[in-house]
C-alpha cells in the first residue's frame, strides 16, 4: 500500500487498523501516517474499547516523578550496563544512570521503559530530557535500584542533590482507558475494542471517532477529554486537556462522535 509520507503496506499486512495482536509486529510508538490520519502501536494494559481515549497506566511505568536525590551510584561490578562506576553526580558524556525511590519503582521490569524518557531537572539551572534506550528490571543487581541506559549523552553535568528526576515507559505501553485524576494523558483512540495485553493501532490524528457525553452542540466546536475516555463540549475552566474539534452533532450522549482529534500529528 502506496501512502502519503511513503510505503506502510508491511506495517498493514503484517496487523490491520482492525486487527489486535497478543504478541508485537513492530516497535511499541511506531508511527503509521495514512492520507489524513495518523496512527501510533500501542500496547493495553486493561481492556480499551473502541472509541475511547486511552492513557498510559501511571501506576505502572509511569510517568513516575522521583524527588531530587533519587539519582544513586553504583559499583562498575554492581552495574549490568557499564565496565565503569555509575556515578550519582552526573557528568557530561555519560549515559548510564540509576535511580531509586522506594516502593514507585516497584513494577518496572526488564526493559519496560524502552524508548520511554527520563526528564532531568537541576535546580542550579541544567535541565534536559532524555530518551531510554533500555533498562533492568528494579532490583535486578541492587536492592530498590533501577538501572537505566540512554540512547544519547547527559550533555551537562548534573548534581545529585538538586536534581529532580520523571521517568517514563513509551507513551503508547500500558494503556488504559483515560481517567481525570489518574490516568489523565489521552495518547490515542482505538479503532476496535483491545483487550488487556493486546497490540493495535491508535488513531491519534485527523477525523476520527470518539464517544461523546455532550449531545448537542459538538459541531464546530472544540471538544475536551473526560473521564471515562470520552470527549464532551469544552467548558469555560479550560483545564482539561483539549483533544480537537467537533465535526457533527451527536444524535444520543455516548454515541461516537465525529471530531477532528488533535493529539499527535
Amino acid at each position: 500500500m502506496r501512502t502519503q509520507g511513503g510505503n506502510y503496506g508491511a506495517l498493514l499486512a503484517a496487523q490491520g487498523l482492525y486487527e489486535t495482536s497478543t504478541s508485537p509486529v513492530c516497535a511499541i510508538g511506531t508511527r503509521l501516517p495514512l492520507g489524513d490520519r495518523t496512527f501510533f502501536y500501542g500496547h493495553v494494559a486493561s481492556t480499551v474499547a473502541a472509541g475511547l481515549l486511552a492513557s498510559p497506566d501511571f501506576s505502572v511505568d509511569g510517568p513516575i516523578l522521583l524527588a531530587d536525590g533519587s539519582l544513586v551510584a553504583m559499583t562498575a561490578a554492581q552495574s549490568e550496563y557499564s565496565k565503569y562506576a555509575v556515578t550519582a553526580a552526573l557528568t557530561a558524556g555519560q549515559r548510564v544512570i540509576a535511580v531509586t525511590h522506594g516502593s514507585s519503582l516497584d513494577n518496572i521490569t526488564a526493559n519496560s521503559l524502552q524508548n520511554g524518557y527520563v526528564v532531568l531537572s537541576d535546580s542550579a539551572g541544567v535541565d534536559v530530557i532524555m530518551k531510554i534506550k533500555e533498562n533492568k528490571a528494579h532490583s535486578s543487581s541492587v536492592t530498590d535500584y533501577v538501572e537505566i541506559k540512554l540512547w544519547d549523552e547527559i550533555p551537562a553535568a548534573m548534581a545529585d542533590a538538586t536534581t529532580s528526576v520523571l521517568i517514563s515507559c513509551n507513551l503508547m505501553r500500558n494503556l488504559t482507558p483515560g481517567t481525570q485524576g489518574t490516568d489523565e494523558a489521552p495518547q490515542g483512540v482505538p479503532l476496535i475494542s483491545v483487550a488487556t495485553g493486546s497490540y493495535a493501532w491508535f488513531q491519534t490524528w485527523g477525523p476520527a471517532g470518539v464517544v461523546s457525553v455532550t449531545d448537542t452542540g459538538l459541531g464546530g466546536q472544540r471538544v475536551e477529554f473526560v473521564s471515562t475516555g470520552n470527549v464532551a463540549l469544552m467548558d469555560t475552566d479550560g483545564t482539561e486537556a483539549q483533544m480537537g474539534y467537533g465535526l457533527s452533532d451527536v444524535t444520543t450522549a455516548g454515541d461516537l462522535a465525529f471530531i477532528m482529534l488533535q493529539i499527535r500529528p
